[in-house]
């Protein structure tokens, strides 16, 4: 009912059987440890991410896809509760993305509401517009001009 649902997780994803068992009982595509390309075409050919935190996460809002986001290590907590309350993601946590109801009841009402799916779409692409490594490149280069009038 959900249609093509694709969950992709990297290769040292902790609970890979798991996930690989609960993809085949709901008709989900699983993809590991993808290549950039493959990547690309699967949040482009969706109208939803269901992913483990990361840099994935980034990908993801840069494209706009809504995502709801498993997290799989304690290091992207932080992060992932900041997306979630920023409203660009839809954080599940590690403990939420291993029960199954709670994994449907996010994905179902992304799927249904239009208007929340549109709006962190278009919040996710305000937050990571992929241009963070021209500002840093110019705060970096900003920085050097500066020490060099000074010294």
């Amino acid at each position: 009912q959900w249609g093509p649902l694709t969950v992709i997780v990297g290769q040292t994803f902790a609970r890979l059987d798991t996930v690989r068992r609960q993809c085949a009982r709901v008709g989900a595509e699983l993809k590991i440890d993808v290549s950039a390309d493959a990547l690309a075409e699967a949040l482009a050919s969706h109208r939803l991410a269901l992913i483990t935190g990361g840099v994935i996460v980034y990908e993801a809002m840069a494209v706009g896809i809504p995502a709801v986001v498993i997290r799989q290590v304690a290091n992207l907590i932080a992060e992932a509760k900041w997306f979630a309350t920023h409203g660009c993601i839809h954080d599940l946590g590690f403990d939420g993305g291993m029960n199954p109801e709670a994994v449907a009841i996010a994905v179902t009402r992304l799927l249904r509401d239009d208007r929340l799916a549109n709006d962190m779409s278009a919040q996710s692409r305000r937050t990571i517009d992929g241009q963070g490594i021209v500002r840093a490149a110019a705060a970096i280069t900003g920085m050097l001009r500066a020490s060099a009038r000074t010294s």
